[in-house]
């Protein structure tokens, strides 16, 4: 079942519009009047998952869903699975990233994919 890592509760959201002005792409939030309010929704298809707006959201109207539970549960299953790796990580690993990606084989990993920096800024929707 697939779940959104960023979701909104409308009811806390202010319409401060925060989240627009720190977004770094436009149309990814937009806002929807009603009678009384607005309400600054989410494209959820747009949305490259940076958390920027989780940062300045002060009415906790934005959500984010950890997933890390749901990926160890399949990893543990035995299926096998295909790690995406962005260039970030021999940066940010610079000494261990070949452990870390043995470690991924020897958990079952059946394929490991280099992603470019484009692909790895926009996420995992495509």
């Amino acid at each position: 079942m697939h779940q959104e890592m960023i979701d909104i509760n409308l009811d806390k959201c202010v319409g401060c519009n925060r989240c627009i002005r720190e977004c770094p792409l436009e149309e990814v939030n937009y806002v929807c009047l009603d009678a009384l309010s607005s309400k600054v929704h989410l494209d959820s298809e747009k949305c490259i998952h940076c958390g920027s707006c989780l940062k300045v959201c002060y009415h906790a109207s934005r959500i984010f869903r950890d997933d890390t539970e749901a990926v160890l549960q399949h990893i543990r299953s035995g299926e096998k699975f295909t790690v995406l790796a962005a260039p970030a990580l021999r940066t940010n690993f610079a000494d261990n990233w070949p452990r870390i990606l043995a470690a991924f084989r020897q958990l079952g990993a059946d394929g490991i994919r280099s992603m470019p920096c484009q692909v790895a800024q926009r996420t995992d929707a495509q």
